[in-house]
């Protein structure tokens, strides 16, 4: 499915701009789950929330509440994940891992 159908970009502009605000790459995703990348597809375009969902994308950065989509939207327990994984990946690239350096400790077994 990949592409959305021409009646979905409505839905789609709506996920691929939560995800964008959620700094989710959509297209490492498609790349890598295909199913989940088409599932929220699909969960977005039968969502009932889509004028409030528009509403808050347009003052996301403004309000204090930007995270009050948690609430309505049906993904939004699969977006917090990918939120935090791709969170995880980007400081996990940044840091290196000390743990090959570091000596071992006394009575340690080799």
């Amino acid at each position: 499915m990949g592409e959305p159908r021409p009646d979905q970009s409505v839905d789609t502009d709506l996920l691929f701009r939560r995800m964008d605000a959620l700094q989710v790459d959509r297209r490492e995703l498609e790349k890598e789950d295909l199913l989940l990348f088409d599932e929220l597809q699909s969960v977005c375009a039968s969502c009932r929330s889509k004028e409030e969902c528009t509403r808050d994308l347009v003052h996301e950065l403004n309000d204090a509440r930007w995270d009050k989509w948690l609430a309505y939207c049906p993904n939004s327990a699969k977006l917090r994940a990918l939120w935090r994984d791709a969170t995880i990946g980007r400081v996990e690239g940044k840091v290196p891992c000390l743990c090959a350096a570091m000596p071992p400790t006394r009575g340690a077994a080799p």
